[in-house]
């Protein structure tokens, strides 16, 4: 998930919306808040069945690296 420049700014933006968490060494995804937030279920993203929303998302991240 952290592969590259896009890879560490997804997670940054994830662990700043809360989505994720850390604890200890550990992850964790909040499923409500990625649907909330992101605008995708953990179902939809592991099936690669991205929302509009979720690109918009996505798409915030890429604009904000410039």
């Amino acid at each position: 998930m952290t592969k590259g420049d896009f890879g560490v700014a997804l997670r940054q933006r994830l662990l700043e919306d809360k989505v994720l968490s850390l604890e200890g060494a550990m992850y964790f995804l909040d499923p409500n808040l990625l649907g909330g937030k992101v605008g995708i279920s953990f179902q939809d993203l592991k099936l690669k069945k991205y929302s509009t929303n979720s690109r918009n998302y996505l798409k915030q991240i890429l604009n904000s690296l410039g």
